[in-house]
Order: structure tokens, then sequence, then C-alpha cells
């Protein structure tokens, strides 16, 4: 158990289509979201966490029944 929590020696090296994935999202986000303001990118997210909850709520509820 005591080998889990012992810290690494040598940096965690990320697979390189990873980091060219990631590279390639970043500049599509930033395109996308250019625009907005703060205000609206908050908005945006409360809207997307609203309806997540919904659709999760629902999902269970109807696992329920």
């Amino acid at each position: 158990m005591k080998s889990l929590f012992k810290k690494r020696e040598a940096p965690f090296v990320y697979n390189r289509y990873y980091l060219i994935v990631q590279e390639k999202w970043v500049r599509k986000m930033e395109i996308l979201t250019q625009g907005f303001s703060k205000k609206h990118l908050i908005l945006f997210l409360v809207l997307f966490i609203a309806f997540s909850s919904v659709y999760f709520l629902f999902i269970v509820y109807e696992a329920l029944n």
C-alpha cells in the first residue's frame, strides 16, 4: 500500500498523439469562443450544467421506475 503513494522520480510523459489532439482541440475552441465575453462563457457553462443535471436526473428516474 505504501508504494501507491510513492512520489514519482521522473515526470509523467504524455503520448505524442494525445498532445497533438489536445493542441487541435485548444485551437478549435479558441476559434469558436473568440468573440464571447466572460459573462457569456459563464452563462453557457451554467446552462450546460443545468441541462446535464436534468438529463442525469431523468435517466435515474427512468431507471428506478
